[in-house]
């Protein structure tokens, strides 16, 4: 997976190359809190988070089993 620009001001691009066809995003904020969830394709995939505050967030990868498949951070600055 391939994450970027990062930091940037909340518009992200993740290439994946993951071929499972029922893989979810979620990205959380630092508190823990859900702030994005959605299908992941293979290929490029344009996330806005831009109407989130400036700060660090945890993206997660996950199955439809709810597994983790991979994970890292994302920072917002504005």
């Amino acid at each position: 997976m391939n994450v970027y620009p990062n930091p940037n001001n909340g518009s992200f691009i993740i290439e994946s190359i993951i071929s499972d066809p029922n893989k979810v995003l979620v990205i959380d904020n630092i508190m823990g809190q859900n702030v994005l969830k959605q299908e992941l394709k293979v290929s490029r995939n344009a996330i806005n988070l831009t109407t989130q505050p400036n700060g660090m967030y945890i993206y997660k990868v996950v199955s439809a089993n709810n597994d983790l498949i991979e994970y890292g951070k994302i920072i917002i600055e504005k």
